[in-house]
C-alpha cells in the first residue's frame, strides 16, 4: 500500500496547473473547478494514506509531516486527528500528537467561520497534555542503531524483544542511487514496507496458465480468491524453499515477487483465508531474510525475520515462530554477535515445538553461540541437546529449510570443537560431515571445506588447508554465496594465497554486480 501511495505522490505534478495558465479566463469553467477539486481530494488522501501507512510502520517523525500537509488543508477530518493522535502515542511520541493537534486548532480557530473542536478531542488533548508533563517518555525512542559496517545494533530488553521502533529504516544515502532510480536495497525496504502495511491493516511460475489467471484475479478481485489459490502460492513457496539450499541471488528477484502477492491477498483476506496467507506470508518472509543474509545484508533480512515472526504468531504457527527466531540467532552469530543471539533461542525454547528436527536445530545453534562466547560447558549440553533430540525419533521434513541432517549435526560439532581450541577433534567432525553430507548440498559442502581447511591450518597443515579452499571456491561460484565467500577470504589471510585472492576477488565482484 505504501509504495503505490508513494508512486502517487510521484506523479502529483502531473495533476496542478502550471503557472501561466492560473489566471486564464478558461480556468473558471466549471468542468475545470470540478477537475481541479477532484485533483485536490486525491492530493488529500494521498497524504492521508501516506501518513498513516508510515505510521504503521513505526516512523512517527514522517508521519507527522505529512498529516500536517493534510491538515492544512482539511483541518476539519476530526476523526483522522483522533486516530493519529492515537497512534502517536503509543509509540512514544505525545510531542509530536500535540504537534498535530495544535495545527489543526489554529487553523480551526483563524478560519472563516470558526467553530469548536469536539469534546473527545479536547478531552484527549488535556488527557495528552498532562501525560507529557508529568512523564518521562517524552522523547523515549526504540529505533533500530544502524551502523555503517555489516554490523547490526538492535537492542532488546528482558520483556520484549522486538521493540515498537522496529520497522525504522535508515534514510537511503548517495551510493544506493543511480542515476535517480533506487537500487535493489531500497526496492526491497519498499517491499517490506508495502508487506507491513497490508499486514497491520487487514521467478517461479505457477504450473499451469489457468493458475497464474486465478493469481492474477485474486489479486485484483480478492473476492474470487479461493482453496485453488492458496494451494497454488502454497507450491509456489514450496519450490522456493528447495531452490533457496543452493542459490541466492538468482531467485531474490522471483522471491520477492512472490512475497508480494501475497501481501496484496492478505490485505483483502477473509477470516477464513487470513491463518493460512500469514502462514505462508511468514515463510516467504523467512526466504527472503535468508537469502539476504547469505548476500550479507543483514540489516534488510532482519525486518523480513520480524515480519516472519509476526505473521506467524497471526497464523498461529509455533513451528515457523521457533524457526524465525532461530533464523535471527544465526543472523547475529554470522554478525559476530552472538550475546544477542541467546534471547531469540531462549524465546524459542518456550514456543514448545514437538518437532525433532526444529529441537535439534535450535541446540545446535545455540550450542554455536555458547562456542563462540567460549563458554565450554554451555556449549557440550547444547550439542548433547541437539544429538538426543535429533535421535528421539524420526525427523519430521524439513520443510522449512533448517538444513539439518546427521551431516549438519557433524559440522556444528566441529565449529564447536575448533572454537574451543580442539583443532584435532575438529578434522575428524568435519571429515566425516563432509563424507556425509548430499551431493546436491552445494552451500553445505562449501562451508565444511572452509571449516576443515582453517582446522587444517591451525594443525599447521597448510597445503591440505589450500586445496579444501580452492574446492569450497569453485562450489561458492556456483552457489554465488557472498557469505561463504567472506569466510573463505577469512581462510585465505592466513594462507596467503595470491591466486587465490585474485580468484575470491572476481567472484566477489562478479556476485556483487548480479545482486546490485
Amino acid at each position: 500500500a505504501l509504495l503505490l501511495w508513494q508512486q502517487a505522490e510521484a506523479l502529483r505534478g502531473g495533476g496542478t496547473f502550471l503557472s501561466d495558465d492560473v489566471a486564464a479566463p478558461w480556468r473558471e469553467q466549471r468542468i475545470v473547478r470540478r477537475k481541479q477539486e477532484k485533483i485536490d481530494r486525491a492530493r488529500r488522501q494521498m497524504l492521508r494514506g501516506l501518513g498513516l501507512s508510515v505510521l504503521a510502520l513505526g516512523d512517527a517523525e514522517k508521519a507527522h509531516e505529512y498529516f500536517c500537509d493534510y491538515f492544512q488543508e482539511l483541518p476539519s477530518d476530526f476523526h483522522t486527528l483522533e486516530t493519529v493522535m492515537e497512534l502517536m502515542v503509543k509509540q512514544k511520541r505525545p510531542d509530536l500528537a500535540l504537534g498535530c493537534y495544535e495545527l489543526v486548532e489554529e487553523k480551526v480557530r483563524t478560519g472563516k467561520s470558526p467553530f469548536p473542536l469536539p469534546l473527545s478531542v479536547q478531552k484527549c488533548v488535556n488527557q495528552l497534555r498532562h501525560d507529557f508533563t508529568t512523564s518521562s517518555y517524552a522523547h523515549e525512542k526504540y529505533d533500530i542503531q544502524w551502523s555503517s559496517s555489516s554490523k547490526l545494533e538492535v537492542p532488546y530488553g528482558k520483556a520484549n524483544l522486538l521493540p515498537p521502533g522496529l520497522w525504522t529504516w535508515p534514510p537511503i544515502s548517495e551510493e544506493m542511487i543511480v542515476n535517480g532510480v533506487t537500487t535493489r536495497r531500497s526496492f526491497l525496504q519498499d517491499t517490506i514496507y508495502a508487506a507491513c502495511t497490508s499486514f497491520v491493516l487487514s521467478s517461479a511460475t505457477p504450473s499451469s496458465a489457468e493458475m497464474i489467471w486465478r493469481i492474477e484475479k485474486a489479486v485484483h478481485h480478492p473476492a474470487t480468491l479461493d482453496t485453488t489459490v492458496v494451494q497454488g502460492l502454497e507450491t509456489i513457496t514450496q519450490t522456493y524453499w528447495s531452490l533457496s539450499k543452493n542459490t541466492s541471488s538468482d531467485i531474490l528477484s522471483g522471491v520477492v515477487g512472490h512475497f508480494s502477492t501475497i501481501a496484496q491477498l492478505l490485505k483483502g483476506a477473509t477470516t477464513k483465508q487470513y491463518a493460512p496467507l500469514c502462514s505462508l506470508a511468514s515463510q516467504v518472509a523467512q526466504i527472503i531474510g535468508k537469502t539476504l543474509c547469505d548476500l550479507q545484508e543483514y540489516s534488510l533480512a532482519y525486518p523480513y525475520y520480524v515480519f516472519s515472526l509476526k505473521t506467524a504468531q497471526a497464523a498461529s504457527h509455533p513451528e515457523l515462530y521457533a524457526v524465525g527466531l532461530g533464523r535471527i540467532a544465526l543472523l547475529f552469530i554470522a554478525s559476530t554477535q552472538p550475546e544477542k543471539a541467546l534471547p531469540f533461542l531462549e524465546e524459542a525454547k518456550k514456543s514448545k515445538v514437538q518437532n525433532a528436527r526444529i529441537q535439534a536445530w535450535l541446540a545446535a545453534v545455540e550450542a554455536e553461540a555458547f562456542a563462540y562466547l567460549r563458554r565450554e560447558q554451555a556449549c557440550f549440553s547444547a550439542l548433547g541437546n541437539a544429538m538426543e533430540a535429533f535421535a528421539s525419533r524420526e525427523p519430521s521434513p524439513d520443510h522449512y529449510c533448517t538444513g539439518l541432517t546427521p551431516s549438519r549435526l557433524r559440522s556444528y560439532h566441529g565449529i564447536c570443537l575448533m572454537l574451543l581450541g580442539r583443532s584435532q577433534q575438529a578434522v575428524t567432525s568435519f571429515q566425516e560431515a563432509l563424507q556425509q553430507a548430499e551431493q546436491t548440498a552445494l552451500r553445505h559442502q562449501s562451508r565444511i571445506s572452509i571449516d576443515l581447511g582453517k582446522a587444517l591450518l591451525l594443525l599447521g597443515e597448510k597445503q591440505s588447508a589450500a586445496q579444501y579452499a580452492y574446492r569450497a571456491l569453485e562450489l561458492v561460484k556456483q552457489t554465488r554465496s557472498l557469505q561463504v565467500l567472506q569466510r573463505l577470504e577469512s581462510l585465505n589471510i592466513r594462507l596467503q594465497d595470491h591466486e587465490l585472492q585474485e580468484q575470491i576477488q572476481k567472484t566477489h565482484q562478479m556476485i556483487k554486480a548480479e545482486v546490485l
